[in-house]
């Protein structure tokens, strides 16, 4: 029997404790065929499973976060806000083993969402890009996010204001499907421009997921790790345009680490800040894409892909 998602939150809101310890956890508790029932029930298979993490844990933290993460269930329901953990049948293949862009294991067992879990059996297509994107970037976004959203894939990215939101958009105005990881509780939108279309997304049968409870604001670190979830949850990966330095660079080094497919789109004119990202990925191994590729041909590729994520160890710094 694995630990329940309440448990999970619980575990993850004391201190310490994070994603490797649950999973070891759960892995003692699948393996010495333990049933967890209760508070005292963690609490004592907590001591023998992971007895280095508990040093400064009690059994009244134990209770007093059991309490909080029921208040924080009770009240995501309220706003249509649910749970999905890692053990539950809706849980992709593809987020149980999530790398970052350094392929450094970092795995995500639990999940707050929004709408519906569906999207997420279509193929994932990540497309995304800078905030600021040029006239060029302008154009290319929506006319890949409609073409691919149109071959039956799910355009997954990341809700910010510019490519992001062409993205999703491109997404919608063609009746497709789009998921949007945020980076803080699904309870709040950031950025607060982009609320009606969160709202749209869900509206139209898509998805919002977050790592995070209910009242967690947003943050540079969030920003990041969600960005690896971001690559996780797709078979591939389109930048439309990104800076040497930009944020996009995260989610585009994870794809490059999971030995997935990472596209850029090809310019005619190379020159801007905003396309510099775009070239040096070219030499880390990404694949240039432009309007007069077979889109379709690249679509029914991505959907024979399988569902695992893998870790060749690149080195993208050198």
């Amino acid at each position: 029997m694995h630990l329940k998602n309440n448990q999970i939150l619980t575990l993850q809101l004391l201190e310490g404790i994070g994603p490797a310890a649950i999973k070891a956890l759960d892995s003692y508790i699948c393996d010495n065929e333990v049933a967890v029932e209760n508070t005292s029930d963690l609490w004592d298979v907590m001591q023998k499973a992971i007895p280095g993490k508990v040093k400064k844990i009690t059994y009244d933290d134990i209770v007093s976060q059991t309490t909080a993460a029921q208040r924080i269930i009770d009240a995501s329901l309220q706003k249509d806000i649910k749970l999905l953990g890692c053990w539950d049948k809706d849980f992709p293949e593809m987020l149980k083993n999530v790398t970052d862009e350094e392929g450094k294991s970092k795995p995500c067992v639990l999940l707050f969402y929004k709408g519906n879990l569906d999207a997420m059996k279509k193929p994932g297509f990540a497309i995304i890009g800078t905030r600021e994107p040029d006239e060029d970037g302008l154009k290319a976004g929506p006319y890949f996010a409609h073409a691919l959203a149109q071959q039956g894939l799910n355009i997954v990215s990341g809700l910010a204001l510019g490519c992001d939101t062409m993205a999703h958009r491109g997404a919608l105005d063609v009746g497709g499907t789009t998921t949007a990881f945020l980076a803080h509780g699904l309870d709040s939108v950031y950025p607060p421009e982009n609320e009606s279309l969160a709202e749209e997304i869900v509206a139209n049968g898509g998805l919002l997921l977050s790592e995070y409870p209910i009242g967690t604001t947003v943050s540079r670190y969030n920003l990041v790790a969600r960005d690896r979830l971001q690559s996780a949850l797709s078979k591939a990966c389109l930048v439309i345009e990104t800076g040497l330095n930009g944020g996009t660079m995260h989610a585009a080094r994870a794809t490059l680490a999971a030995n997935k497919t990472l596209y850029v789109v090809d310019y005619s004119d190379k020159s801007g800040d905003a396309k510099k990202g775009n070239e040096w990925l070219v030499t880390k191994g990404a694949k240039r894409l432009t309007s007069k590729d077979d889109i379709a041909k690249i679509a029914e590729e991505i959907k024979a892909m399988g569902d695992r994520n893998t870790n060749p160890q690149m080195d993208l710094f050198a």
